[in-house]
């Protein structure tokens, strides 16, 4: 290949490569230009404004009669009658359990109960009434004999005044022991027989016949379902929250809501739970629509200010605490400045904090855990 050719080669390969770069710059995507960043969206609250939170804490709240009695064994043994179901209506004075015992006596006493205890005290009852008796038959005798003495001179004087005195105070004696024995049968009974302090409904039936009685156990409870209250508990730090008179609001599943009045506070806590009985009343009785027994959610709003007149209560969202330290964002012009905090106390989803922020600053609520320290903000309107 001469020069010539060689020439017009090169000349040629050097515009191909030419060409191709070309076309490849042209089809090269260009690299993506970087777009400035978008202020974080925040919204601000008044430092000023932040001495105070106004709050809703709920309760689950059981609706019972105002007036209820629990119905309590005073004895052991086997229920063998019980005669009432949940909704059934008692009157004062009604039966509303009888226990008895299942022990080895077969035959029923003269009250009907096998129970050993009950037949023990109708024994000593006989015994006491025949003793009274024969104590009156005998102090009768005397005095008739004694009277027919000083009646008629001609008599032989074979009873003493004295002997007539004794003989009464031993059937005076007898009669006290027979009273005795009545009421300790009465007693005995009573133990055996549960019956209903109150007119009212049965709402809830915890024994049924031939259920096993412990003394102490609860056998039923008897409700004035036409008045009713809400039974609620709080715990030790809440109990500050709530005082009589106090409006709350309750409310059912139904979506049905009243205003009600706590009047009753336990002072004591409960043994098991360490929780405080409260207890609220329909602000209107007439007009409730809450039925006993059932379970409704109570709303009771307080406020919560300060403990110190240059701390501040925030939400803990927005509080962003560190290992060396805690802070918060405040709007400095349109930029996130960080401000180191504080935290005092922490009740539920807010703390007190102190910290060197001015009444007039602007503390970021929402969005301040997106932005950084200098980071551009723009407020939402």
């Amino acid at each position: 290949m001469n020069n010539t050719m060689k020439k017009i080669l090169t000349v040629a390969l050097l515009a191909a490569a030419f060409v191709f770069a070309a076309l490849y710059s042209k089809s090269k995507p260009q690299a993506d230009t970087e777009l400035p960043k978008k202020p974080v969206e925040v919204t601000l609250q008044q430092a000023k404004d932040s001495k105070e939170i106004n709050k809703s804490l709920e309760f689950a709240s059981l609706v019972v009669g105002d007036q209820e009695s629990k119905i309590i064994a005073r004895t052991s043994g086997t229920a063998t009658f019980s005669p009432y179901n949940v909704g059934s209506f008692v009157s004062a004075g009604a039966l509303v359990a009888k226990i008895d015992d299942s022990g080895n006596n077969l035959q029923a006493g003269g009250n009907a109960f096998r129970s050993s205890q009950v037949q023990q005290s109708e024994l000593s009852k006989d015994e006491a009434r025949k003793a009274m008796d024969q104590a009156k038959k005998y102090y009768k005798n005397l005095k008739d004999a004694y009277d027919r003495q000083e009646d008629d001179s001609s008599l032989a004087k074979t009873v003493s005044k004295a002997q007539v005195d004794s003989a009464k105070k031993q059937m005076q004696i007898a009669e006290i022991q027979f009273d005795s024995a009545n009421v300790s049968l009465q007693g005995t009974l009573d133990d055996h027989l549960a019956t209903s302090p109150i007119s009212g409904y049965v709402t809830s039936i915890l024994v049924s016949v031939g259920d096993y009685v412990s003394a102490g156990q609860e056998i039923a409870t008897i409700s004035q379902t036409k008045n009713i209250k809400f039974q609620f508990f709080v715990s030790d730090d809440q109990l500050s929250s709530v005082s009589k008179g106090k409006e709350i609001t309750v409310s059912n599943n139904s979506g049905d809501s009243e205003t009600a009045v706590i009047r009753n506070i336990s002072p004591s806590a409960d043994a098991e739970t360490k929780r405080f009985l409260v207890e609220a009343f329909p602000k209107d009785a007439n007009k409730s629509s809450f039925a006993s027994g059932t379970v409704a959610s109570v709303s009771l709003g307080i406020s919560e200010s300060v403990s110190d007149a240059a701390d501040f209560i925030l939400p803990l969202s927005v509080i962003t605490v560190g290992q060396n330290e805690s802070y918060v964002f405040v709007a400095d012009g349109n930029h996130a400045k960080k401000a180191v905090v504080q935290v005092i106390r922490v009740s539920g989803e807010f703390a007190e904090v102190k910290g060197n922020i001015p009444a007039d600053s602007s503390i970021i609520m929402n969005g301040s855990k997106l932005v950084k320290d200098g980071e551009e903000v723009a407020v939402k309107q």
